[in-house]
């Protein structure tokens, strides 16, 4: 937030871009929790995710096409960009990728926020995008396809 009032502060022409959970299927396997959810699983261990903060999340690739057409724009500013579909925790975004990976889903197990490693968020950490929208004229994809995509690729 402090780094956003120092862009806006000395620039008039900015791109400041807020962005939900993101998932992808590049980087460390280790940090990536569509990897830890379908490794864990797969060994028949636990895995817990949080169901009291809600998202919408979005694929890396999805936000890179949009930030490729938004830089080739004018239309500076502050923009939330998020995903369609309906609200998520982690805990469901987990039993989506379980369900797409056709994994048992018994070794979910649904906890607080305050009892997981993630950093401490909004219990509501998504963003409407009605700005973005409405100049951008885009419509991502809900995040269910796009995270079967995503689930898509890496197998290939």
């Amino acid at each position: 937030w402090k780094a956003e009032e120092i862009v806006s502060s000395l620039v008039n022409k900015y791109y400041i871009i807020r962005v939900p959970l993101l998932f992808g299927n590049k980087g460390n396997k280790k940090e990536n929790m569509i990897h830890q959810v379908c490794e864990n699983l797969q060994k028949g261990e636990k895995v817990y995710g949080a169901a009291d903060i809600l998202t919408k999340p979005i694929w890396t690739r999805d936000l890179a096409e949009v930030l490729l057409q938004k830089t080739q724009s004018d239309y500076y500013g502050i923009y939330h960009i998020p995903s369609n579909g309906p609200l998520a925790s982690r805990y469901d975004i987990m039993l989506e990728i379980a369900k797409i990976k056709g994994l048992d889903v018994t070794n979910i197990v649904k906890v607080k926020a305050e009892d997981t490693k993630i950093a401490k968020r909004p219990y509501c950490n998504y963003f409407n995008g009605i700005a973005f929208k409405n100049a951008f004229k885009i419509k991502l994809d809900d995040w269910r396809n796009s995270l079967k995509k995503c689930i898509n690729e890496m197998e290939a």
